[in-house]
C-alpha cells in the first residue's frame, strides 16, 4: 500500500475535524519539546478542534499548567487524562458507597497526590480500613523495584477494596535508565484491578525505541491498522 507523502500535516488538515494528541513520546521526551512540535499543533487547533490524550496519572486542571508552559494552546476541556477518569471512578465508587468521603490508601509518589486534589476525601495508612487503592506507584531501575512485593499480594486478597492503577504503563525511558510504572507494580495484583489509560496488553518492557516500534508495528499490522499517511519529519 503506497501512503501519501505530505511535507507538514497542514496537507491534511481538509480531511478531518478533530485531532487527537499524545503528549508523551510524541510532544515531549524526557522533559524536552521536539522541534517544531508546539508551532505545528497550535496551527492546528487555530483551524480544528483538537484533543490531547494521555496516561499521565494527573487531572486536567493540573495537566492544562503544564501544556501552557510548553506553550500550547489548551484548555482544560481539552484535555482527557486516566487521571480525570480515575477521579471518576472515586466519585463514583462514593455515590455506590452512600459515603460523602471515601478512605483511600494510596501507593506512589509524594507529586502523584495532586490527582486526589479537590475529591473529598481521607487517606489511610492501612489498606484493610480502605474503600479505594490508588496506585501510582513508579521505581526507577537503580531503585529497588521489589520492596512493595508482598504489600501487593495482600493488598489482592481485600475483596471489597477498589483497586485503581492510574497509569497503565509497564515502562519508559528515563534519561539513560528505566523508569517502572505503575501498570508493572499493578501487574502483582492482577486481578479485580481497574487500569485507566490505554491497553495493558500492549505495554511492556523495551530495551530500546527500535525494539518498541518494532512489537507495536508487528501488533498494528495483525490489528490491520494502518497509517492513512505520513509526514516527514523535517
Amino acid at each position: 500500500m503506497q501512503l501519501p507523502i505530505f511535507k507538514h500535516i497542514s496537507q491534511a488538515l481538509s480531511d478531518y475535524d478533530l485531532f487527537l494528541f499524545d503528549l508523551w513520546g510524541v510532544v515531549v521526551e524526557n522533559e524536552k519539546l521536539y522541534p517544531g512540535v508546539v508551532e505545528s499543533i497550535n496551527s492546528i487547533l487555530a483551524q480544528k478542534q483538537g484533543l490531547f490524550v494521555s496516561n499521565v496519572p494527573r487531572p486536567a486542571f493540573v495537566m492544562q499548567e503544564k501544556l501552557a508552559r510548553w506553550g500550547l494552546n489548551a484548555t482544560e476541556e481539552m484535555i482527557i487524562t486516566s487521571g480525570d477518569i480515575t477521579r471518576e471512578l472515586i466519585t463514583e465508587e462514593a455515590i455506590k458507597l452512600g459515603k460523602d468521603k471515601l478512605t483511600i490508601y494510596h501507593l506512589g509518589s509524594d507529586k502523584n497526590n495532586d490527582i486526589l486534589r479537590k475529591l473529598n476525601h481521607t487517606i489511610t495508612e492501612d489498606y484493610t480500613k480502605a474503600d479505594v487503592l490508588l496506585l501510582t506507584l513508579y521505581r526507577d531501575e537503580n531503585q529497588n523495584i521489589r520492596e512493595f512485593d508482598n504489600l501487593l499480594k495482600n493488598v489482592a486478597k481485600q475483596p471489597n477494596l477498589l483497586k485503581i492503577c492510574a497509569n497503565p504503563d509497564i515502562s519508559i525511558p528515563k534519561g539513560n535508565i528505566i523508569r517502572y510504572c505503575a501498570g508493572y507494580f499493578a501487574r502483582i495484583i492482577d486481578s479485580a484491578l481497574v487500569l485507566t489509560g490505554n491497553a495493558h496488553k500492549y505495554h511492556s518492557i523495551y530495551g530500546s525505541l527500535e525494539d518498541k516500534i518494532s512489537v507495536l508495528g508487528k501488533k498494528a499490522k495483525e490489528l490491520k491498522i494502518f497509517p492513512t499517511f505520513i509526514t516527514e519529519l523535517a
